[in-house]
């Protein structure tokens, strides 16, 4: 699970991740909180820059 949560950090490598766990024996829920992880962190990282941008 920390694989597929350290490949949405990428933005290129979201597009293909869905592919790639597919080819492998991963189950929706192991994929879906993975991917909640690596948005979570993404998301969070650019709204922390943005809210540092208007602030400061």
């Amino acid at each position: 699970m920390t694989r597929m949560a350290l490949v949405q950090l990428g933005p290129a490598a979201r597009v293909y991740s869905g592919l790639a766990s597919s080819m492998v024996s991963i189950d929706a829920i192991r994929f879906a909180v993975a991917t909640f992880i690596g948005c979570l962190i993404w998301n969070g990282a650019l709204i922390s820059a943005g809210w540092m941008v208007l602030h400061f």
